[in-house]
């Protein structure tokens, strides 16, 4: 039986803002259509999740609706 660490969309893409793209939290924030404080909310709920999947040897799984779209538009631009 595999356990998962569940992160929603909004999570995935608040990681991907501020770990891989670098963004500031407002730059970040505003992409995202929320304010400052909710966006650091939300990044801090999924770094917990994210980390709690590592340290624990859990299988991370995320959301597939906004996700999917993100992993489309990269792979267009990947080369």
């Amino acid at each position: 039986m595999t356990v998962f660490a569940d992160t929603s969309a909004d999570e995935f893409e608040a990681i991907r803002l501020a770990d891989l793209e670098r963004l500031y939290h407002e730059q970040a924030a505003e992409k995202m259509g929320i304010s400052r404080q909710t966006f650091g909310r939300i990044l801090e709920a999924a770094r917990s999740k994210v980390a709690k999947a590592l340290a624990r040897g859990l299988a991370l799984r995320i959301e597939a609706d906004r996700v999917d779209k993100e992993i489309e538009r990269e792979s267009l631009f990947s080369g």
